[in-house]
This record gives structure tokens, sequence and C-alpha cells, in this order.
């Protein structure tokens, strides 16, 4: 998640749909749905 926030902030123009929906399937594969709910948090945190 440390990766994602770095990347996030170096790169603010991002296709940020695209990247939710790559975290989505992934998060599906390894059947952990929070790696989607920790990106939407610090998506959340980055708005501010």
């Amino acid at each position: 998640m440390i990766d994602i926030e770095a990347i996030r902030d170096a790169h603010p123009k991002l296709n940020l749909r695209r990247i939710r929906k790559w975290v989505k399937e992934f998060s599906a594969v390894l059947e952990m749905p929070e790696i989607l709910k920790d990106l939407e948090k610090i998506l959340k945190r980055q708005k501010k």
C-alpha cells in the first residue's frame, strides 16, 4: 500500500478507473477484498 501511495503522489493524473478495475480483479483472485478497501482509503486520504 505504501507503494501505491507513492505512485499516486508522483503521478496525480493516473487513470483511477483502470487502477480500481485491476485492483478489484487482483483482490478477487486472491480472495482478499480488503485490498480494494485499502486502495479506496488511500485514494480518499489523498483527495484531502
